[in-house]
């Protein structure tokens, strides 16, 4: 990509920002919701191809399996992806945990094409009381 096109393109997610988040953020707060946006939509670019069979996996194991918690390799296998490891899963979970936070993304750029894995805290296990 030439330098110019490039410039094009910043130009042009810079405007749909100033247009999008008037008012809502402080105008130099615009690159803290611009990248994850940006990555958002790559995720879902790249996805799309596949989204109808995880669809259709999440649907099988929902309803006809009658899963409690979702089978990672059945999805994994419909998409054709491999996302994390998962050291790096744990280390998220961890993380989600100790933030008190409920979801969190893990993000691996480090490979050729982006992968990434959503992950949610544990429910907390019900203590019977003795």
């Amino acid at each position: 990509m030439n330098a110019a096109i490039h410039n094009k393109l910043v130009s042009f997610i810079w405007s749909i920002a100033d247009d999008c988040l008037r008012d809502v953020y402080v105008r130099g707060k615009y690159r803290d919701v611009i990248l994850p946006m940006v990555v958002l939509r790559r995720l879902d670019a790249l996805l799309e191809p596949t989204k109808d069979r995880v669809l259709e996996e999440l649907a099988f194991q929902k309803d006809e399996a009658t899963f409690t918690e979702w089978d990672d390799n059945g999805l994994r296998q419909s998409s054709g992806y491999v996302f994390y490891e998962d050291v790096h899963l744990a280390q998220a979970i961890n993380y989600l945990e100790a933030y008190g936070m409920p979801i969190g993304l893990l993000i691996n750029f480090g490979n050729t094409s982006l992968q990434f894995k959503r992950g949610m805290k544990p429910k907390p296990k019900n203590q019977s009381s003795s």
